[in-house]
């Protein structure tokens, strides 16, 4: 099993860390725990993560004006067979610059501090 490192962009409601699609979207929630692997919900597609921090950036500056609820996680991850994300009427979404896919995701650390 290949287990590579990224990061992940998260948003931080009432002390629980979530997938930022969990605000604007109303598809699968994913719940992130630290110290433990969080695996894609049954009939959903891959689990997102960004390669490198100068990608999370780029993404930040360019979708995010309010940086208050957003954290940003070291992880650990297990890429995903499937090459792209949907939604529920299986729609292809382009990927911004950086992205990888993964079938489960381990917190390693909060960069943000």
């Amino acid at each position: 099993m290949v287990i590579k490192e990224g990061y992940k962009i998260l948003y931080r409601y009432r002390k629980f860390l979530y997938s930022l699609s969990f605000v604007y979207e109303d598809y699968k929630i994913v719940r992130y725990r630290k110290d433990r692997w969080v695996g894609r919900p049954k009939k959903c597609g891959p689990l997102a993560v960004f390669n490198t921090k100068l990608d999370v950036n780029n993404f930040l500056i360019d979708s995010y004006n309010n940086y208050n609820d957003i954290k940003v996680y070291r992880v650990k991850y297990i890429p995903s067979k499937i090459d792209y994300l949907y939604d529920h009427i299986n729609k292809r979404f382009c990927l911004p610059p950086g992205t990888c896919l993964a079938e489960k995701i381990y917190l390693l650390e909060d960069i943000n501090g």
